[in-house]
């Protein structure tokens, strides 16, 4: 669209919210905005401040924002508002209106009121999330969250598993179910580990120039972000997703230590502060001091995602593998991990046929992308986590913790400790015994296999 038609369009908008036209600074702000220019080079044009052209940018991109529907920024906005307003002036003109852009009656007074639109539909930043794939199963799993959050009020869920087992995909799809509870919905990738300072900005700024809140440039300034943030959360019902927490621990440690401990006491100020809104964590092991905040807050949960189960069987149909009467035995080999059945899966398509097989020299098969991704697990845990796992694997019988006493030499506590880091990893199960005092444990089929292939 020309950018003469994309301004026409905005200065309709700004009109119908605030009663005036764009003045020059918003006018340029926007102009050269959409021509790529940085703000120093119109605060310069203007004598003004960088801060100042920021925060006039910041209220312009909130009013436009707010008709829309959908999040603007200096990066997007003229694909936000060529595809805004393409879809109202397509719905109220004719082919033959080419040169006057102009927004009608009915729709401006549809447009008045921002909350009677977010009972529609939320105010959704989600660049960061991956796109929706097939859902299998998980109803349970989805019941059980939506209780938590919708019912129990729950505001920090930490969904703890093993790489594939579908973390993420249970996420993408609870949004879908209970996204019109909420005013706004943000997810964020912590893969690259950005500095808290920075995740706390862009989430007060996302929050307070985006749909909703109505805040003045010294709220924004404020010297203690992390109380602005939780007067945002209180104020709005917000779900904010954090995925891939487990960039921000520590590999070579047991289970849960952070590298930073300044997310340690984000976490912690996000269980203890009374709010509107929920975080949900994502992450391959579940944090300490997570562990003890869900047992002191009651709005602090751990959700421990286990295997498909029965539910699985629909990724072996969508693969056309054959052999149905092997199915259970194959799921229950892989734990029921979607990643890991999927990778399996093409493999028996490329070299079996389809077969559900598993070749007689060997315990179950492990393609080369599963080894990666079965090491990338391996290589975050702890030396003596490391000893017990290949005592495990090249053994056949489950082992007690006295067992283990015995093995190794290390002090007792801290071979507790590490047995513990190993179960909430979900690298070794326990195996019911006949005394009832005591617990055996084992080494899951796929990394006593790799185990038996790599050394370590």
């Amino acid at each position: 669209m020309e950018l003469k038609k994309i301004l026409r369009f905005a200065d309709d908008v700004v009109l119908a919210k605030t009663n005036k036209h764009l003045n020059d600074l918003q006018r340029d702000i926007l102009e050269e905005t959409l021509q790529g220019s940085k703000y120093n080079k119109i605060a310069e044009r203007h004598d003004c401040t960088v801060n100042y052209v920021r925060e006039v940018a910041a209220s312009l991109w909130k009013i436009l924002s707010e008709e829309v529907g959908e999040k603007i920024t200096q990066s997007n906005i003229r694909t936000t508002l060529e595809r805004a307003s393409y879809s109202i002036i397509s719905s109220n003109f004719s082919p033959n209106s080419q040169t006057h852009i102009n927004i009608c009656g009915s729709d401006l007074k549809s447009l008045k009121n921002p909350q009677a639109k977010l009972t529609q539909r939320p105010y959704l930043d989600l660049d960061d999330a991956p796109h929706r794939s097939l859902f299998y199963g998980r109803t349970q799993e989805l019941d059980t969250l939506q209780n938590w959050i919708l019912q129990q009020h729950s505001h920090f869920i930490i969904i703890a598993g093993m790489t594939g087992i579908g973390k993420t995909a249970l996420a993408l799809e609870l949004i879908e179910q209970i996204k019109n509870h909420f005013d706004i919905i943000i997810w964020r990738d912590l893969q690259d580990f950005p500095e808290l300072k920075n995740l706390e900005q862009e989430l007060i700024e996302i929050l307070a120039d985006g749909l909703l809140a109505s805040t003045t440039p010294n709220e924004k300034n404020t010297n203690n972000p992390l109380r602005h943030l939780a007067k945002l959360l209180r104020q709005h019902r917000c779900l904010i997703i954090l995925d891939n927490l487990q960039s921000l621990l520590q590999d070579g440690q047991l289970a849960g230590h952070y590298q930073n401990s300044d997310y340690q006491d984000f976490f912690k100020f996000l269980s203890k502060i009374k709010n509107n809104s929920c975080f949900i964590i994502n992450s391959w092991e579940v944090p300490q001091d997570i562990v003890y905040l869900a047992e002191k807050y009651p709005g602090v949960s751990v959700f421990p995602l286990k295997g498909l189960g029965q539910d699985a069987k629909s990724i072996l149909k969508e693969k056309d593998l054959n052999n149905q009467e092997n199915w259970d035995e194959f799921i229950t080999l892989y734990q029921g991990n979607p990643l890991y059945l999927k990778l399996v899966a093409t493999l028996l398509n490329q070299l079996f046929n389809g077969r559900v097989t598993i070749p007689q020299t060997t315990t179950c098969l492990l393609p080369e992308e599963l080894q990666l991704i079965l090491r990338s697990q391996i290589d975050r845990l702890s030396p003596l986590e490391k000893e017990i796992l290949t005592h495990l694997a090249v053994n056949d019988t489950p082992n007690s913790l006295i067992q283990l006493f015995e093995i190794f030499s290390q002090p007792k506590n801290q071979i507790i400790n590490t047995v513990q880091s190993l179960i909430r990893r979900s690298l070794i199960e326990n195996h019911s015994t006949t005394s009832k005092n005591e617990n055996n444990y084992t080494i899951a089929p796929v990394f006593k296999e790799y185990f038996k292939t790599i050394n370590y």
